[in-house]
């Protein structure tokens, strides 16, 4: 069987790595303001040794920040 040169020696192992580097590395855009989630801004929740970082889980999986989430449905709600 031939072997893919596409790209060039590199192994399986490694063409997986870098595929999932890249992915963790994406920018995940925020839904309602434009910012990048990933990244300490003044929509992040404040505070020191890295409390930005607290529910980044949760604004990767859904696409927003948890304060711009709560700004949209206190406007929806009339408050």
């Amino acid at each position: 069987m031939a072997k893919n040169k596409s790209f060039g020696q590199m192994s399986f192992t490694q063409i997986a790595m870098q595929q999932t580097l890249q992915a963790v590395d994406a920018p995940v855009y925020c839904r309602l303001c434009g910012r990048n989630v990933k990244e300490p801004s003044s929509k992040s929740p404040p505070g020191n040794n890295g409390a930005w970082m607290r529910y980044l889980d949760l604004e990767i999986a859904n696409k927003c920040h948890v304060s711009c989430y709560q700004e949209e449905v206190n406007k929806q709600r009339g408050q």
